[in-house]
């Protein structure tokens, strides 16, 4: 009997190591620019929630008798730093590190570990975060103006003052993140960098990022009957694409390969159905439920269409 199967000894460049290695340096210039920003306190948020994700992750995999893999896995370093440049930089540390232990034992190893999670960990480590905690919405700090200040950041309750209200600043100050906003999604330029490194070594397809972005032009100018010909419409649809998280989603949540489809259908279905939810929600929710939960739904729309998928193939060949 000759068995048919996929070539198993065709290898590319694009492994484990490599995609996470070029993730983590994509992330890097927001994460220089919120040590920038924010000093020693971004420093410590940063280091603690990548490093606990790693050492978490490993914890986990000896609790259950996983084998160590055969190269040295950074895909928990990923998920931590992405999820503390989704954390306001007035946090407390210990609300941060609790994110960052919640999210490895219920959403990742719960489900297998690496690679079995059905959602993405940042978003639902950073949504749980700002739902359990309700002091979140006034733990933002003004950039630049206390860069060795660690005030509340070993407290409970963490410090700072409300975001800023962004309709009033100019638009270089909001292109900037010159304003009090989340760690890594405030400055647009630094996100665009990234995005545009993953392009260019072919880490990420653009059709998820795209389908989500442009859906979300489209959704928001209609539902706020915006008219872009005119410079208050297109003022305010430029605000809140560039200040709300929504390029930070596009760029490091959307294109992730292990919860969201990337082929051509499906990343354009993914990036629609994220960004439809995400114009719906954001006419009544604050902006961590609306750039997070389109990206959980999304990631359950993927798990159970592939497994309806893969059902239907399996008794396909059983039939057979």
């Amino acid at each position: 009997m000759i068995l048919r199967n996929n070539a198993p000894y065709i290898h590319t460049e694009l492994n484990a190591p490599y995609i996470y290695t070029n993730m983590m340096a994509a992330l890097l210039p927001c994460a220089l620019y919120a040590i920038f920003c924010y000093g020693i306190r971004a420093v410590i948020l940063l280091a603690m929630s990548s490093i606990l994700s790693l050492v978490a992750a490993r914890v986990c995999d000896r609790l259950r008798g996983v084998a160590a893999a055969e190269y040295y896995d950074i895909s928990a370093m990923v998920n931590g730093v992405v999820y503390a440049l989704l954390l306001p930089p007035g946090v407390s540390l210990i609300v941060a590190a609790c994110g960052v232990v919640l999210g490895e034992l219920v959403i990742k190893q719960l489900f297998g570990g690496v690679g079995g999670n059905p959602v993405n960990t940042a978003a639902a480590s950073a949504l749980m975060m700002n739902l359990l905690c309700l002091n979140m919405d006034y733990c933002y700090i003004a950039p630049y103006s206390d860069r060795f200040g660690i005030d509340g950041l070993f407290t409970l309750r963490g410090s700072g003052i409300a975001a800023d209200d962004t309709e009033g600043l100019y638009i270089a100050e909001i292109l900037t993140g010159s304003y009090a906003g989340r760690m890594g999604t405030a400055c647009c330029l630094m996100i665009l960098i990234g995005i545009i490194f993953l392009v260019f070594k072919r880490i990420v397809r653009i059709e998820a990022p795209i389908a989500y972005i442009v859906t979300i032009i489209a959704g928001y100018t209609i539902l706020q009957k915006l008219n872009l010909f005119k410079v208050e419409g297109l003022r305010e649809l430029v605000v809140f694409m560039v200040s709300s998280g929504v390029l930070f989603v596009a760029a490091f949540m959307i294109t992730d390969c292990t919860t969201v489809a990337q082929g051509l259908s499906g990343g354009i279905i993914s990036g629609c159905f994220a960004g439809i939810t995400t114009v719906i929600l954001g006419q009544f929710t604050s902006d961590m439920v609306f750039i997070c939960v389109p990206v959980l739904l999304t990631n359950y729309l993927v798990y159970t269409l592939e497994y309806l998928i893969s059902s239907m193939r399996s008794r396909r060949k059983v039939r057979l």
